[in-house]
């Protein structure tokens, strides 16, 4: 990847989409001269992402933009008829929105990060790309 992956974080009042993450921050992505502007939701003040949390959050988001919404759950592991099936149409509707400003974001890149997964030497070897 040729440039840092920088991050900006902070508190933000919003309503939250998810009962068990009431507290809202708004991260910005910065890449190069392109920028990212997202939400993230956690449990409180004192659980505040951090770079590696948001860019893996949009690192998902990407991997996960299926237009089919049954193939969708299938890739993120919820299984129909569940509660979380039934909650989950609106967090693929976010998903599918994201795609193309983390594309913006990321240019000619986009699949190395994309394809940089989260296991072993995967976005963990991004750590060393952040600046904080």
């Amino acid at each position: 990847m040729q440039h840092k992956i920088k991050a900006t974080i902070k508190p933000f009042d919003g309503q939250s989409p998810h009962s068990d993450c009431p507290q809202g921050w708004k991260v910005t992505l910065r890449y190069g001269r392109r920028q990212l502007t997202s939400t993230l939701w956690s449990s409180g003040l004192d659980d505040k992402p951090d770079a590696w949390d948001a860019t893996s959050q949009i690192q998902d988001a990407a991997k996960h933009a299926v237009d089919d919404f049954n193939a969708w759950c299938a890739l993120v592991g919820i299984e129909h008829g569940t509660d979380d099936y039934a909650d989950a149409a609106k967090d693929h509707a976010e998903c599918v929105a994201k795609l193309p400003k983390v594309k913006r974001l990321f240019g000619d890149d986009f699949d190395e990060f994309v394809a940089r997964g989260f296991g072993g030497a995967g976005l963990d070897a991004l750590t060393g790309c952040y600046d904080r």
